[in-house]
C-alpha cells in the first residue's frame, strides 16, 4: 500500500492510502482517505481510478482563537474541543484519540477532545487498515499578560509619615493565545515564599507579602475559568498593597520621627500559576503548574512613592496623592 503525503497549499494537507479493488464498495481494499485542516470541503482530491471512494475527513475547532481567526489551523490548546467531520458519511470513519484525548458529543456534533497534556499528532482517522494521521499539535498555557482597567487608592493619608496603599484592576489572559484555552481553569497557585529588600524587611512586614489567599494573599487559590474572549480569565485581578507604609522603627514600630524615614525597598511575591479542566472548585490541585518565574512587586522609594508591578503593568502612587498607570490598558466588561 503507497501512502503518499503532499502539502496542497500553506494551510491544506492531504494524505492518500491507494489500495487496488474492482469497485468502490466502501470496503478497506478500495478506499482513498484524503484529509485537510480547513472548515469547508476544499481540499484536493486525489483519485487514481474511477473504481475508488474519496473520503475527506476534517478538523475545525470549536472556538476561534484570539490570535489565530483561521479555523484551519492545526495547534489547540489543552482540552480544546475539536469538531471532526467526513464527507462522505459512507464508508464509516473510526476516529482514534490514540495520543490520549477523547471522542464526545457535544449539543448536535461530534468532537475530538484534546488531551490535559502537550502531545503532537494524538488522533488520527481509521477505515479498515487505510489510516490518516493529523497532522497536529496539543499546547500548554506558558504564561500570563495582563492589561488595566484602572488604579485603585486605598489607605486615605492623614498623619505625617505616612504612604497610602496603591493598586490596579487587570484583566489576565493565558498565553500562547494563537491557541484557546477556553475549556480549562487557572488559579494563582498559594505560595509562602517572597524576597524583600532593605525598608520591607523590617518585621513590621512580617508574613504580609506570602501569597496565600485571604486578606493578604491577593486571591490567591481561586479557581476561574478560561473565557473564549482573547483567552481571559473570567473575573477581574487586583493587584494592591492595600495598607498605608509608615515610617518605622528598627524593631518595627509606626513613628512620626523622621530619622526613621523611609528608604528604597522591594519585596518580590511568587506567583506561580496552575491549570485544571474546566469548572474546577475548592481545594482541588492543578494538574500541572506554569509561570514560575512570575512575581508581583512591590516598592517604595525614600520620597514615599508606592509602587505595584505585575506583568505587563505598573501603578505608583505619591503622597500628594497623585497616581500613575503604567502598561497595556482596556475598558471594563460589562
Amino acid at each position: 500500500m503507497p501512502i503518499h503525503y503532499g502539502l496542497a497549499s500553506e494551510e491544506h494537507f492531504y494524505v492518500t492510502g491507494v489500495y487496488e479493488g474492482a469497485e468502490a464498495s466502501g470496503s478497506t481494499n478500495d478506499v482513498t482517505l484524503s484529509g485537510t485542516f480547513t472548515e469547508y470541503f476544499t481540499s484536493q482530491q486525489r483519485q487514481s481510478d474511477d473504481s475508488l471512494t474519496v473520503v475527506r475527513v476534517e478538523l475545525c475547532p470549536k472556538v476561534v482563537a484570539p490570535n489565530n481567526y483561521s479555523l484551519n489551523r492545526h495547534r489547540y490548546g489543552v482540552r480544546e474541543l475539536v469538531r471532526y467531520v467526513q464527507e462522505p458519511l459512507v464508508p464509516t470513519v473510526t476516529w482514534d484519540p490514540v495520543g490520549g484525548g477523547a471522542i464526545e458529543t457535544v449539543g448536535l456534533h461530534d468532537y475530538y477532545r484534546c488531551p490535559l497534556y502537550g502531545c503532537e499528532n494524538p488522533l488520527r482517522a481509521e477505515i479498515g487498515a487505510t489510516v490518516y494521521p493529523f497532522n497536529i499539535e496539543v499546547v500548554e498555557p506558558e504564561g500570563m499578560e495582563s492589561k488595566a482597567m484602572g488604579a485603585v487608592v486605598y489607605s486615605n493619608v492623614v498623619h505625617r509619615g505616612e504612604a497610602g496603599g496603591i493598586g490596579m484592576e487587570l484583566y489576565l489572559y493565558v498565553t500562547p493565545k494563537d491557541v484557546s484555552f477556553s475549556e480549562i481553569s487557572v488559579q494563582e497557585v498559594p505560595c509562602f515564599t517572597y524576597t524583600v529588600e532593605r525598608y520591607f524587611e523590617n518585621p513590621y512586614f512580617n508574613g504580609v507579602f506570602a501569597h496565600t489567599g485571604g486578606s493578604w494573599g491577593a486571591g490567591a487559590g481561586r479557581w476561574l475559568d478560561v473565557d473564549p474572549d482573547g483567552n481571559r480569565l473570567k473575573g477581574q485581578d487586583t493587584a494592591a498593597y492595600e495598607e498605608k507604609i509608615p515610617w518605622l522603627t528598627p524593631s518595627g514600630t509606626p513613628t512620626t520621627n523622621s530619622a526613621y524615614a523611609w528608604t528604597e525597598g522591594h519585596a518580590y511575591m511568587d506567583t506561580p500559576l496552575g491549570w485544571n479542566v474546566k469548572g474546577t472548585s475548592g481545594n482541588t490541585p492543578p494538574y500541572k503548574r506554569f509561570g514560575e518565574s512570575l512575581q508581583q512587586v512591590f516598592r517604595i522609594d525614600r520620597h514615599g512613592r508606592v509602587g505595584v508591578f505585575k506583568l505587563d503593568n505598573e501603578v505608583i502612587r505619591t503622597t500628594n496623592d497623585v497616581v500613575t498607570l503604567m502598561g497595556p490598558r482596556t475598558e471594563r466588561l460589562p
